[in-house]
C-alpha cells in the first residue's frame, strides 16, 4: 500500500505531507536514506531520513 510521507517542519512545528508517497516496506529498507524536501510551511528545504517520515493510511492513493 502506497501512502503520503509526511515529516514535521522543525520551523512551523507542523506535519506536512512531503508530495513523496512510497510503501512502508520501501521505507523501512531505505531507512538512512536522506531525502530533501521543500517545506510549504516554511519555504525552507529540509533533510530528512526516510525513518522520520510518518507513514498516513488514510492518505492512501487510489
Amino acid at each position: 500500500m502506497t501512502v503520503a510521507l509526511k515529516f514535521f517542519c522543525p520551523t512551523a512545528r507542523q506535519l506536512f505531507e512531503s508530495g513523496i508517497w512510497m510503501d512502508a516496506e520501501t521505507v523501512n529498507r531505505q531507512r538512512l536514506k536522506l531525502v530533501s524536501v521543500d517545506c510549504p510551511l516554511c519555504k525552507r528545504t529540509h533533510r530528512f531520513m526516510l525513518a522520520d517520515a510518518r507513514l498516513d493510511d488514510e492518505d492512501v492513493a487510489s
